[in-house]
């Protein structure tokens, strides 16, 4: 028997030389039992608050006058106050979160854990999730692969569904921000038709609606990273490629947005050394 509350327990006891009293043991605490109220017809009411959630036993019996104790009686119940509780813990409310994540967690109810689902459109559809109970205890440990790449980027909200083995029903709702668009990183400077010589400067541009966590360049042996100025998307990077004879060079921007998305723009850059000669 599933029970939500607080119990009024009643019954009847008969005895051929009159009952003096009605006792009933809980949950085998033998040193500890609890006196009904009335004889023949008895009840008592038991405050279930302190009670652990899950598995309880009642053992009643009754004393007649000359203190013989009678057989007992034996019921088993199941206290359900409270529904199953969900807790992710890999990450945190309001996570920003790009590609393929996965989403782990505990859910845990006095009364075990029959089913766990997971949802991202609303509620409209659930899919299982597969749990594990953590030896010793009612815990139950969740991992859930979650590919934000199907969603729409923004704010989400997914929804867990869980049960326990009473059928108690306990939604839990968790709030993430998706951004799976890579930065807008583009090189504006120099032109792919236009030579450069001896020292140059290459320019552009880096930004991302969520925002940039960093901004590196490489330029054959040489590397290193671009400031990033609220407000300001620009960048400049000098270079210098006097002495070698070369007809072209490759520039590579790398920009990781908040997100950890990543973009890579690589410009191949023509080179006319001798366009620094002086003219005679």
């Amino acid at each position: 028997m599933s029970l939500p509350g607080n119990l009024n327990i009643v019954g009847t006891c008969v005895d051929d030389d009159a009952v003096e009293r009605v006792e009933i043991i809980l949950d085998e605490d033998t040193e500890n039992p609890l006196i009904c109220e009335g004889k023949e017809f008895w009840s008592y009411y038991l405050d279930t608050n302190n009670l652990a959630e899950g598995r309880h036993t009642l053992s009643v019996y009754g004393i007649d006058v000359n203190g013989v104790v009678g057989n007992s009686q034996k019921v088993v119940w199941h206290l359900n106050r409270r529904n199953p509780v969900t807790e992710v813990q890999s990450h945190s409310m309001g996570m920003l979160v790009s590609g393929k994540q996965k989403i782990k967690g505990l859910v845990k109810d006095g009364n075990g854990i029959a089913s766990l689902a997971f949802s991202t459109d609303a509620g409209n559809t659930f899919v299982p999730v597969k749990i594990d109970n953590i030896k010793g205890s009612q815990d139950y440990s969740f991992e859930y692969d979650l590919d934000t790449t199907k969603l729409k980027d923004g704010p989400q909200v997914s929804w867990f569904k869980a049960f326990d083995s009473m059928g108690s029903m306990a939604l839990y709702s968790f709030l993430f921000f998706v951004d799976n668009t890579k930065p807008d990183v583009q090189i504006i400077s120099p032109s792919e038709d236009e030579y450069v010589n001896g020292r140059f400067t290459v320019a552009g541009f880096a930004k991302d609606i969520i925002g940039m966590e960093s901004l590196t360049w490489q330029f054959g042996e040489q590397s290193g990273d671009i400031e990033l100025i609220p407000g300001n998307p620009f960048f400049t990077v000098d270079c210098d490629i006097r002495g070698q004879t070369i007809k072209s060079c490759e520039f590579k921007i790398q920009g990781v947005d908040i997100a950890k998305n990543i973009s890579t723009v690589v410009k191949k850059i023509l080179v006319n050394q001798d366009l620094d000669k002086a003219n005679i």
